[in-house]
């Protein structure tokens, strides 16, 4: 199977909101990466724990990140629709960081809210065009892509697993008093 990979970096908020709709509904699970510092965490964080078959692991290369991932659901595509939408409108999105995966093959990553990068199958080309999606913005690039990232594991030591849930804990309750 040969991919070719694009950054679409830049890209008009309609043609964005085509891809990433194919990527979301193509996609059969994900992965969303958060630093535990994050001060730009978005408050929809929270509803990350309400998706049914969630992990919790940690981030290799991110001593202090979390990654949330699990199948793509109904419930997962509104959720990650939902924070991606700003974007459509020329706005930040509110997740900062995201994989999608289409039977393992990651076929998305959105890193910094806005640095896209994409990877398709010939055939997942030919039905974008076929659905007369403009790639006159996207940048063709050269990359290997690392599959299955999401299962390499993190070993966490006690005390960094127990700072991990201070913080959730801190989170849900903050969410109690809204």
């Amino acid at each position: 199977m040969s991919l070719q990979t694009f950054y679409l970096g830049d890209l008009r908020p309609g043609n964005w909101h085509e891809v990433f709709v194919f990527c979301l509904q193509y996609a059969d699970s994900f992965n969303a990466r958060f630093l535990q510092n994050d001060e730009d965490m978005s408050e929809s964080f929270r509803d990350f724990f309400g998706l049914p078959g969630i992990e919790i692991s940690g981030w290799l290369g991110a001593p202090n990140g979390v990654v949330i991932s699990g199948p793509m659901t109904e419930e997962a595509r509104d959720l990650l629709y939902q924070l991606q939408e700003p974007a459509f409108y020329g706005e930040r999105p509110e997740l900062w960081d995201i994989k999608l995966f289409a039977q393992g093959r990651e076929i998305l990553s959105i890193g910094d809210f806005t640095e896209r990068l994409i990877h398709l199958t010939e055939e997942e080309l030919d039905y974008l065009i076929a659905q007369e999606v403009d790639f006159s913005d996207w940048e063709a690039i050269a990359m290997a892509v690392a599959e299955n990232e999401a299962d390499v594991p993190v070993e966490w030591d006690e005390e960094e697993l127990r700072e991990v849930a201070g913080i959730i804990s801190q989170w849900l309750a903050s969410d109690k008093k809204h």
